[in-house]
C-alpha cells in the first residue's frame, strides 16, 4: 500500500495540468482513486456513499462501516482556499449533525484533517494538514494510511492516531502560551538559578565576579526592555506566537496620564498600577485584597500587580507597606518619577 500511495502523490504533484481543474475532477481524480489505494471500495455506494444526505444538505462523500458514517470528507477545486470559514463550517456541521469523529477537507492538493465532535471553534479542531506541494512523499502517506485508510478507520487506530496528533499540537499551544509568562515570572521575580546564571557567565566573560545585588538591580533596571509584550496580532515582539494574556503583560512607557491600552494590554507602572493600589489600601483595604482587586481590573493577576508596586520600585512588601503607612511613598515616587509628580500629588497627594 505504502508504495502504491507515494507513486500517485508523486505523480499528483508532478502534473502541471491539476492546479487548472475543477472539483469534478478532484473527485473522480483523486479523492476516489486514493480511497481505493488505501483500501475502500470507491465503487460500493453502501461503503463510499456519494451526495450523503444529512438535514437537507449533502457531503460529497461518506466512508461507511456497518451502515455506520465514520468518516466524512468535501472536496473543492484545486483553487479553493480550504481555510475559508465557510468551507470547514460546513464539513464540521455535517459531521457534527451526524456524530462522525473524523473529517478531512481536500481541494486535491491540500488536505485538512478535522476532529469535529471536539471543543472549540472549527479552525482548533483541525489537527493536522497535508500539503502534497510541500511535504515530503513519505510523510504524506504515512498520515494518509494513519489517518484515511479503511483498515485505521475500521479498527479504530485512525481516530486514536487524530486524537494524539490533536494532543500533541494543543500541548505545544499550551507550552508557548505559557513560555512568555515563565519568562516574565523569572525576569519581575529572579529566582537563584537566573541570578548564578547571569553572575557566572559574566565571570566566565570578563573574569570579575559581580555581587548577587548587582545582578539583582541590573534585572530590575531593565525589566521592562527585557519582558515579552503580546501584540494585538497575538504573536511577541520576535514575532512568534504567544496567547498569553495574563502574567506576562508588561508596563508601557511612564508617562503621565490615565491608562492608556496599547496592544491588548500595557499599562503604565504608577498611574495603573502604584497609585489604584495606594489610593484602596488609604481607604482600609488590606494590601493582598487591593493586589487582587487591581488585577480583576486591569485583567492580570494578583501577583503581577504586587510585583510592581513592590519589586517594580525596587522594594520589598514589608518596605512598601512601611513607606505606604508613613506617607514616605508620596517623596519616594515623586523622586523616582519626577515626570509624573503632578499626577501622584493629584491621586495620592491628600491621603495623609
Amino acid at each position: 500500500m505504502f508504495e502504491q500511495v507515494a507513486q500517485f502523490v508523486d505523480a499528483l504533484r508532478s502534473n502541471p495540468k491539476f492546479a487548472c481543474c475543477d472539483e469534478a475532477i478532484v473527485k473522480n481524480g483523486v479523492v476516489l482513486p486514493l480511497l481505493e489505494l488505501l483500501g475502500w471500495a470507491p465503487f460500493n455506494t453502501e461503503e463510499v456513499t456519494p451526495e450523503y444526505t444529512v438535514g437537507t444538505r449533502r457531503v460529497d462523500y461518506a466512508l461507511r462501516v456497518n451502515n455506520t458514517c465514520e468518516f466524512f470528507i468535501e472536496a473543492k477545486k484545486p483553487t479553493e482556499d480550504l481555510e475559508k470559514v465557510e468551507h470547514q463550517e460546513q464539513l464540521l456541521d455535517y459531521s457534527f449533525r451526524e456524530g462522525v469523529a473524523l473529517a478531512g477537507l481536500t481541494n486535491g492538493i491540500t488536505w485538512c484533517f478535522y476532529l469535529p465532535t471536539q471543543k472549540g471553534d472549527w479552525q482548533d479542531r483541525k489537527f493536522y494538514t497535508i500539503d502534497v506541494k510541500q511535504q515530503k512523499t513519505a510523510d504524506i502517506v504515512e498520515k494518509l494510511i494513519s489517518i484515511l485508510s479503511k483498515a485505521n478507520v475500521v479498527s479504530g487506530e485512525a481516530l486514536k492516531s487524530a486524537e494524539v496528533i490533536y494532543g500533541g499540537r494543543h500541548r505545544k499551544r499550551r507550552i508557548e502560551e505559557t513560555m512568555p509568562q515563565a519568562w516574565n515570572k523569572m525576569i519581575s521575580e529572579p529566582d537563584t538559578l537566573l541570578v548564578d546564571l547571569l553572575i557566572e557567565t559574566t565571570e566566565r566573560l570578563c573574569g570579575l565576579k559581580p555581587d548577587e545585588v548587582v545582578v539583582r538591580a541590573f534585572l530590575t533596571s531593565h525589566r521592562e526592555q527585557l519582558t515579552v509584550t503580546p501584540s494585538r496580532d497575538g504573536r511577541d515582539r520576535s514575532g512568534h506566537p504567544s496567547q498569553t494574556n495574563t502574567e506576562e503583560m508588561t508596563v508601557g512607557p511612564r508617562t503621565e496620564g490615565r491608562a492608556s491600552k496599547r496592544g491588548t494590554r500595557r499599562y503604565r507602572k504608577v498611574a495603573d498600577y502604584v497609585l489604584p493600589v495606594i489610593g484602596m489600601m488609604r481607604q482600609g483595604t488590606a494590601h493582598t485584597k487591593a493586589f487582587h482587586k487591581q488585577g480583576e481590573t486591569l485583567g492580570v493577576l494578583a501577583s503581577t500587580v504586587s510585583s510592581q508596586c513592590t519589586r517594580g520600585l525596587g522594594l520589598s512588601t514589608d518596605e512598601f507597606l512601611a513607606h505606604v503607612d508613613r506617607g514616605s511613598i508620596l517623596k519616594l515616587l515623586k523622586d523616582r518619577y519626577p515626570h509624573a509628580a503632578q499626577l501622584i500629588g493629584r491621586e495620592i497627594g491628600s491621603l495623609w
